[in-house]
Formats: C-alpha cells, structure tokens, sequence
C-alpha cells in the first residue's frame, strides 16, 4: 500500500469512527496537510491546504445548501422538524444567506460589547467561587445561553426553559431511527418553542428594544423574512451559539493549561485574546463543514465532479506549514494570523466574535486569581464528543489554585 492509500484509509477512519475521535481531538491531520491539499476519501473531497480552503470557501460553484446541487437532504426525522432545520441560517446560500446574515449585521455595537463582557464577567467570578469547576458545564453552557439570551432578548426567568428547549432540537440534528414516541416528543419540543418565540414576537411588537428579537420583528413587517424563517433563526442562534462556544472554551482551557508557564502570564485580556486566537487555531472547536459542488470543480488538475460532498477541513488548514511555522506548536508571536478556527468566508460562525470575547474574560480572570490552575486528571484521560463537526471535550475539570499553593503543597 503507497502512502497516500494509506494516509487516506486513516481519514476514513478517523472521519468515520467517533470512537476515534473521543480518544483524540485532532487526528491525523497534520499528515494530511502536509502530504496533500485535497484527497478524494470515501466519494468526498477532503480539502486541508490553508491556500485551497481559502480558495474554494469563496468558491459558489461549492455550495453549504445540496438543494441548490438536485438532491433532497433530510435534516431531521420529524418533518416538521426538518422543515425547521432546512431553514436554518447554516444551511442557506446565496441571496437567501445574505439576506438572513444582513438581520443581525451591526450587532456588536461598542456599547453592546461593553455590555457582553461585563456580564460574561460576572458569570465568571461566579464560576470561579469554589475549589474547581467543569469549563464545559459550569461555563461552556451557562456563558453562551447568557450571551445569546441577552442578545436576542431571552428574559432571565425563561432561559432555564429555553436552554431545555435548546438542548432538545440540538439533539435532533442528523438523528434518524427513533420510535414514533420519540418522534411525537421532538414535535412537540418544537412547537412549545416555537410558541414562546411567537409569543416573544408579540411582546417586542408592542415593547421593541435593543435586541435581535426586536430587529426580527421589523424585519418581519417589512416582509424581508417569513414567520417559519424567523423561528428558525431564533433556534439557529441559539443551537450552534451553544455548540460553538461550548466547544471553544473547552479547547482553549484544555490547550492553555497544557502550555506549562503560561496561565500566569495571561492576565492582561489582550495577551488572553492572543492566546486564544492561538489555542483554537492548535485544536479548532468547528473541526469541518460541508459543501455540494454545483458544477464540475477544476482544483490542482483534479477534477471534484459536480453533486460530490466537499468537506473544507479548517482544523487542517490552520496547521498548515505552509501558513505558518510550527504549526503544532503553541506560541504567543504569530501575529494577527486570522486563522479558520471559526470557518472562513460567507459561512464563517456568527458567533465567532462572542466567543473570543468571553474566552478572553475567563483566560484574563482565571489568570487572575489562580495562575496556578491545573486540569485535574485523576479520573482518567479528558474524553472528547465524538462529533464530527465540532471538536469539544465532554469535560473538562479544572483545579483552581492560586498563586504560590502548589509550592506551600
């Protein structure tokens, strides 16, 4: 067997078998970047390089909506449910996509961002009041349900129930299979929800604010968006919000406590931004995403034939020599790379900018008041979720200790 036959029999694997994936979050990626740019595994096109992931993102012959290619992808097993998914920000292209993105464009106003960061602090500090914390249950939830829950104008006393909603249709994602009682019960997961952003709706008609809720609502009057679309924006927000930034803060912490030295030195929130910037390129929390070819794809004198699946590796790329020296090591002085932790292009997560805010408070503070914390591994190796998409700890229990208690230990 010739490298190549063996490299890509080792993708398929790792792509195939979430087993693998719990056990290790990155793979053999960067043996894959560096072999190749693009391998044909499986019937899909795997792109790695930085330079053809930039290339092809911004590529409309490559398409996240297979719709648009002829075929009729289910996205959940309820229909009503599928109907939902099928218009998720995430999976239009586009005049639909950029008329759905321009909603929420200017969102992250100063003030807003102001707001955000004293807030996420806040839940923060609160975290940080025992002896340790588990990064992805105590933050990697509450933070992003806090965040999104602010922004689109969640009152405090609703967000338990939402979060209960969210975690539900979250589930539902690609699930196939289930008995019709589970099937009965997603439906009507789905219309409670629906029902309170109905009801949301009516509230922000009468009492508009600031708020992506309120945004929706003028929107809706002027006929730029329908009823079914504004109710899957609202789940789009707030599904993948959960999902990235859960995933992002767990990575970061996991990769930041690794570095031995570091935490101590990342007090001030520009060096924590730095630092995060570099964590989530080394272990990306959005590990692919997936495209259609519309059209026969000339790429590097191989041709990607029209209706094939495109994954655009962005965990790859970010640890491509080519874009970067050392790409496997964790450094403070790359410089402002702008790495593809987050995708890139069109498509790039809209919470990319919410998750760098609040990684940055929880390094900056964490830094703070225990410089000296560990991630406790005394009941085994740190697991990973065996997604294929997002790459996440399941857990991640951190010790927190402060300065100078490991030497008086």
């Amino acid at each position: 067997m010739d490298s190549l036959s063996q490299l890509r029999n080792e993708i398929s694997r790792y792509l195939t078998d979430s087993e693998a994936r719990r056990h290790d979050p990155v793979g053999p990626i960067d043996e894959l970047v560096r072999d190749t740019g693009l391998l044909e595994v499986n019937g899909a096109w795997v792109v790695s390089s930085h330079r053809l992931v930039s290339a092809l993102s911004a590529d409309r012959r490559l398409s996240v909506d297979a719709r648009l290619g002829g075929s009729e992808p289910r996205f959940a097993q309820p229909r009503t449910l599928d109907h939902v998914f099928g218009l998720m920000l995430n999976v239009r292209d586009g005049v639909d996509h950029r008329r759905l993105r321009g909603l929420v464009s200017g969102v992250f106003t100063a003030r807003r961002i102001a707001e955000l960061t004293e807030s996420a602090a806040t839940l923060v500090e609160s975290a940080l009041d025992h002896e340790s914390l588990d990064i992805v249950a105590d933050l990697g939830v509450r933070l992003p349900m806090r965040m999104n829950s602010e922004l689109v104008g969640v009152p405090a006393e609703d967000r338990a129930q939402v979060l209960r909603w969210v975690k539900a249709l979250a589930g539902q994602l690609d699930r196939f299979g289930q008995t019709e009682t589970e099937v009965s019960q997603a439906e009507r997961t789905l219309a409670e929800f629906a029902d309170y952003i109905h009801a949301l709706l009516a509230k922000r008609r009468l009492d508009p604010r600031d708020d992506i809720m309120t945004r929706l609502v003028q929107a809706l009057a002027q006929h730029m968006l329908s009823t079914d679309e504004l109710v899957a924006f609202v789940i789009t927000l707030f599904v993948n919000g959960l999902d990235t930034l859960s995933a992002a803060l767990g990575n970061v912490l996991w990769t930041i406590l690794g570095q031995p030295g570091l935490l101590p030195k990342l007090t001030n929130r520009e060096d924590a931004r730095v630092a995060f910037d570099e964590a989530v390129r080394l272990c990306s929390p959005i590990r692919l995403s997936a495209r259609t070819a519309l059209s026969d794809v000339e790429v590097d004198g191989q041709t990607i034939p029209a209706g094939s699946v495109v994954l655009f590796y962005w965990a790859a790329a970010n640890r491509d020599p080519e874009f970067t020296d050392a790409p496997a090591e964790f450094r403070m002085d790359r410089g402002a790379l702008g790495s593809y932790a987050f995708g890139q292009g069109p498509h790039q997560c809209l919470g990319a900018q919410l998750a760098r805010l609040t990684g940055a408070e929880l390094i900056s503070r964490l830094a703070t008041r225990f410089p000296e914390s560990t991630v406790d591994t005394t009941t085994g190796e740190v697991r990973w979720q065996g997604e294929l998409v997002f790459c996440s700890p399941e857990q991640l229990q951190v010790k927190l200790v402060p300065r100078g208690a490991m030497a008086v230990a």
